[in-house]
C-alpha cells in the first residue's frame, strides 16, 4: 500500500532548506496510553510528514501528481529565491493553492458527505473528491488569479508555521445585501505559508485595498500581459504578527503542524496557548488520529445508518466523533485573528460589482483561454 503525502514533500522540504529533510513536528492529536500527548519532535523526517497509507488509492504519489507537484513547487522556490514572476507563473501559483485545498482531509471529508447528503444545494457542482481534484487543478483555480496577491516578507526571527493543512480560508464579514453566488467571495482571505520567512495571502479586491490580478485585463486577447511584478510586497517586523497568523495553522490543521528544526517547543506551546482560549480542547483537537473512523463517521451523518450495526456503532462512538469535529471546524470559523497586515488594507465598504462582472466573463469565455494548469 502506497505512503500518500496529502502535503508535498517539496512544500515542506522550503521549511528544512539546510537539505537534511527534517522538520519540527508537533501532534494535536497522538497521545501514549496514559492519556498525555506526544512531545514535539524537534526533527523528524519530511518523507514521514502529513502521510496516510492508501490515502487516495495511489493517486497522490502517481506520475502525473508528481510532475505537477514538481511544477508547482518549482513556481512557489523562484518566489523564495526573489525571482520576478510572470504570466507563464500564475497557474504555478493559482493551483498549487488550489491543489493543496483540495487534496487534503478536510476536502475528501466535505465531498464524502456532499455525496450522500439529500439537499437540493448539494446537487450542484462537482459531486465527488477525485472530480474535485481534477477539476480545481485544471481550471478551478481560475478565480484565484482575480484576487489581489500579497507577498509576506518575515524579518523577525518567529519563523512562520505550516501544518498538515496549509491553506487556510477565512472571511472577513458576511454582507446580506449581495447575491448568494457573491457572498462567499466578498471579503475572501486566502493564507498559505510557503517558508518560514514568506507566506502567501489572497485577498478580495472587493473588500480590500490590493489589485486583482488578472482585473481589466481581456482574457481573450492579453491575458499574458501581466505586470512584471504581479505582487504587492508587505514586510513584518513584529514578532506578533507573525503569531498571528501562526495561530491560524493548529487551528485549520487536521493532525499535525510544522516548523523548521528547533521549533518543536514553539509549536507546542501554541497549540496549548489556543486551547486554553477556549471551552474544551476539542475546539483545537477535536479530530480523531483514525481517518478511517472520521471518514465512516461522516458518511453515516449523512446518509444515515444502513445496518443496526452501523447504527449501533455511531451512537457508541461515531456521534461523539462528529460533535467533537464540530467544534474543531467552528473553532476557524468563529476566530478573529486580528492580522494588521490584512485588517489595514481593509476598505469600508465591498464594490460589490467586482464579482458579478468577474463571474460574467468567466461565464463567456472559455475555460482554455485561461491561464490553467496545461500551460505550466
Amino acid at each position: 500500500m502506497a505512503n500518500e503525502h496529502i502535503v508535498p514533500q517539496a512544500y515542506l522540504q522550503n521549511f528544512a532548506p539546510d537539505g537534511e529533510g527534517l522538520i519540527s513536528r508537533y501532534s494535536l492529536l497522538d497521545k501514549h496510553e496514559g492519556g498525555d500527548y506526544h512531545p514535539p519532535r524537534d526533527r523528524y523526517p519530511i518523507r514521514k510528514a502529513a502521510s496516510y497509507e492508501n490515502f487516495a488509492d495511489g493517486l497522490l504519489e502517481g506520475g502525473e501528481t508528481n510532475i505537477a507537484e514538481r511544477e508547482m513547487i518549482s513556481t512557489i522556490r523562484d518566489i523564495l529565491d526573489g525571482e520576478v514572476l510572470s504570466a507563464k507563473d500564475v497557474p504555478g501559483v493559482s493551483s498549487f493553492i488550489s491543489f493543496q485545498t483540495t487534496r487534503s482531509i478536510n476536502s475528501r471529508l466535505y465531498y464524502s458527505a456532499k455525496e450522500r447528503l439529500p439537499l437540493d444545494e448539494f446537487n450542484e457542482g462537482v459531486q465527488d473528491w477525485f472530480s474535485a481534484i481534477s477539476y480545481n487543478t485544471s481550471e478551478g483555480h481560475t478565480l484565484l488569479q482575480y484576487m489581489g496577491w500579497v507577498l509576506v516578507e518575515n524579518k523577525t526571527d518567529l519563523p512562520f508555521f505550516t501544518s498538515d493543512e496549509p491553506v487556510v480560508e477565512a472571511q472577513a464579514k458576511q454582507f446580506d445585501n449581495v447575491d448568494t453566488t457573491t457572498k462567499e467571495l466578498i471579503g475572501r482571505q486566502i493564507i498559505c505559508p510557503i517558508g518560514p520567512d514568506h507566506l502567501l495571502l489572497l485577498l478580495d479586491p472587493s473588500l480590500y485595498d490590493v489589485d486583482g490580478l488578472l482585473w481589466e485585463l481581456e482574457p481573450e486577447e492579453d491575458i499574458q500581459q501581466l505586470p512584471d511584478e504581479m505582487f504587492t510586497r508587505v514586510e513584518v517586523a513584529d514578532r506578533d504578527e507573525v503569531w498571528k497568523f501562526n495561530l491560524l495553522q493548529p487551528l485549520n490543521a487536521y493532525r499535525e503542524i510544522f516548523a523548521p528544526v528547533g521549533n518543536g517547543e514553539r509549536l507546542e506551546r501554541t497549540v496549548k496557548r489556543l486551547c486554553s482560549a477556549f471551552p474544551d480542547d476539542d475546539f483545537v483537537r477535536g479530530n480523531t488520529p483514525d481517518f478511517e473512523k472520521m471518514l465512516r463517521a461522516y458518511i453515516i451523518a449523512a446518509s444515515g445508518p444502513n445496518s443496526p450495526e452501523q447504527r449501533e456503532w455511531y451512537l457508541r462512538e461515531g456521534s461523539d466523533i462528529i460533535s467533537a469535529r464540530g467544534k474543531k471546524v467552528k473553532a476557524l470559523q468563529q476566530f478573529s485573528h486580528s492580522i494588521s497586515v490584512i485588517s489595514d488594507l481593509e476598505m469600508k465598504s465591498p464594490d460589490v460589482e467586482y464579482w458579478d462582472e468577474i463571474l460574467e466573463v468567466i461565464g463567456q469565455v472559455s475555460s482554455k483561454q485561461y491561464l490553467d494548469a496545461e500551460s505550466l
